[in-house]
């Protein structure tokens, strides 16, 4: 996809600038549809069941909640009674049963990559693509072959049980690799470089396997809107939510029920700050995530539509933002009111993440009257209430009464606090456990039970067949694993690619952070530095195994349906955000 790249056309009107933060903007407008270095990608959390916790990096973690983003680095923790379904494409989807914790420490849209620490995890391939995801456990990694599912757990003792449901999977470790092929469980106990395995009959089922299955017929189910790029993820929601018209000047274009006569875009959520894009939104309504990721809204009639973009490109919201009232920019943000209104088609994003060169700059000749929606669609907050992460009540705005707004162009001026990183105000959960600080790790070591059929992956073992080749994802050999709810030692996140994706930028940018006032920002961004091959990975503390207490009766699955023909997706596999689904693509 896509990304945003920057321009030097100058623009003939006058700038106050106020250099508030460690970091800048751009003041150039930019389509949707240029390119610029990748930023990184995101991943969605799709389903939310029960109690589930999220940490961003070395954060602190909060609620989860539907709709809201994924970084490189992030983690998810569940409760005794959580469920959690991430998508991290359209065709790849991971689900995390009770008590599990798992790290996101790949995120590329090539070869994705996802660390299981404790609990048990689902990983269903839809359909394979160009996307190959692989799930890192103590002993070894998964890769799948083809479309199906794999259900992966790790125990008390650390020990590894892939189970192929559907499809084939490759069992990779720096000793060598096997091949689980469907209806067969492998067990694998070890560390990675010793580890040794065995297979026996395949696990029953569970209420975490037949919740899976309600979610693949719902997902197989809904092939897609047909004039939708069928790599912009959640645009499958769309058909159970909204109806779709030809509208002349549009095309087709989607309109979402159940909503209020006086209902707009960018309404019913929040704005929370992630990591490298700042405020994002994180909307309430169940559909929320391709129409205010990707593509632009119109104001049709007497209702709003949602356009779908030629090209999708991932971007935190697709609005512009103003700022009005207060006394100037001497006190706090300079003015008193943030304002948002939804871009329409053709309309240029002002980028407020990224690469960029200059700090906060207020454009005074851009009002909000130059915004086709505005009239419809003008709405915000005051300025302390942004900064309490109180959404519950958006006003809806008249130009006419904000004749002073004018937009924010570069980076947003205001500066996050602890409240502005919540996707809900929800306390985490008694029973998450959630990431501690880093620590030096514990050590501790996984002993094969006293059975006579295990194997190491270096010896032949003529009752198993040969692994495919596979050359997507090395196996980086590590020193130790433990809970990501135990102390452990701060590892970088791993970023081997087939091909590097971000050469110019960090995978992880740093927080928001607020400098002494006035301070010039610095006039160049740290540079990319690839992070080191070996890592510590994360040694499971003692827990009770996972039990499997139904007899499994196999399902079918069936191939999805061939989809019609639809606009071909970009050869760029997902800009602003990396992946279609992933941030910004409009």
């Amino acid at each position: 996809m896509a990304r945003y790249p920057h321009s030097n056309a100058s623009v003939a009107c006058t700038l106050v600038a106020a250099m508030l933060l460690a970091w800048f903007g751009s003041t150039a407008p930019v389509r949707a549809d240029q390119d610029d270095t990748q930023p990184p990608d995101v991943a969605r959390i799709s389903v939310v069941s029960g109690e589930a916790a999220v940490k961003q990096g070395e954060g602190d973690a909060v609620a989860a909640a539907v709709n809201a983003p994924l970084e490189a680095g992030d983690y998810i923790s569940t409760g005794d009674d959580g469920r959690m379904e991430i998508e991290l494409d359209p065709n790849n989807v991971v689900r995390a049963g009770a008590d599990t914790q798992v790290r996101f420490t790949q995120l590329d849209g090539q070869a994705d990559t996802v660390q299981l620490a404790q609990g048990t995890v689902e990983l269903r391939v839809l359909q394979q693509d160009d996307d190959h995801v692989t799930v890192q456990t103590p002993s070894a990694d998964v890769v799948p072959d083809e479309s199906g599912a794999y259900l992966i757990s790790v125990d008390a003792n650390g020990m590894t049980e892939v189970t192929a449901r559907s499809g084939s999977a490759d069992i990779n470790t720096p000793a060598g690799s096997q091949t689980i092929d469907p209806g067969r469980t492998m067990q694998i106990t070890g560390a990675a470089n010793n580890a040794q395995y065995q297979f026996i009959d395949e696990v029953a089922a569970s209420d975490f396997d037949r919740w899976n299955d309600q979610r693949d017929q719902t997902l197989l189910a809904d092939a897609g809107p047909p004039n939708v790029d069928n790599t912009i993820t959640g645009a499958q929601d769309l058909d159970q939510y909204g109806e779709w018209h030809n509208v002349s000047g549009y095309g087709e274009v989607w309109q979402p029920n159940d909503v209020a006569s006086d209902w707009t875009p960018y309404s019913q959520g929040a704005w929370v700050y992630e990591n490298y894009y700042g405020p994002t939104w994180v909307a309430s309504e169940p559909w929320g995530w391709a129409p205010y990721h990707y593509g632009t809204w119109a104001f049709i009639g007497n209702s709003w539509a949602w356009v779908p973009p030629s090209r999708p490109v991932y971007a935190p919201a697709m609005v512009a933002f103003f700022g009005f009232g207060g006394n100037g920019w001497g006190v706090g943000a300079g003015f008193g009111n943030v304002g948002w209104v939804p871009l329409a088609p053709g309309e240029r994003l002002r980028p407020w993440w990224g690469n960029t060169s200059v700090t906060n700059v207020y454009q005074q000749n851009v009002t909000i009257n130059n915004y086709r929606n505005s009239k419809n669609g003008f709405v915000g907050v005051p300025v302390t209430r942004w900064q309490q992460g109180s959404f519950t009540t958006i006003t809806r705005l008249h130009p006419q009464s904000t004749g002073s707004a004018h937009i924010i162009a570069g980076r947003f001026p205001v500066a996050p606090t602890t409240a502005n990183y919540r996707y809900t105000n929800r306390p985490v959960g008694s029973t998450v456990r959630v990431p501690a600080q880093p620590q030096r790790p514990q050590t501790i070591t996984g002993q094969a039970p006293a059975q006579t059929q295990w194997h190491r992956f270096n010896e032949p073992n003529s009752s198993t067949p040969p692994a495919r080749s596979y050359q997507h994802v090395q196996h980086v050999q590590t020193t130790s694993w433990q809970h990501f709810s135990q102390a452990r030692t701060s590892a970088p996140i791993r970023t081997t690619y087939a091909q590097p994706r971000y050469p110019q930028q960090s995978i992880q940018q740093p927080r928001y952070v607020q400098p002494a006032r006035y301070q010039p920002a610095p006039q160049q961004q740290t540079r990319y530095q690839p992070a080191p091959q070996q890592q510590t990975r994360y040694q499971p503390a003692p827990q009770q195994q996972t039990r499997y207490q139904q007899a499994y009766q196999p399902r079918a699955y069936q191939a999805r349906p061939a989809q019609p023909a639809r606009s071909q997706p970009s050869s760029n596999r997902g800009s602003p955000g990396s992946r279609p689904h992933g941030p910004g693509k409009p």
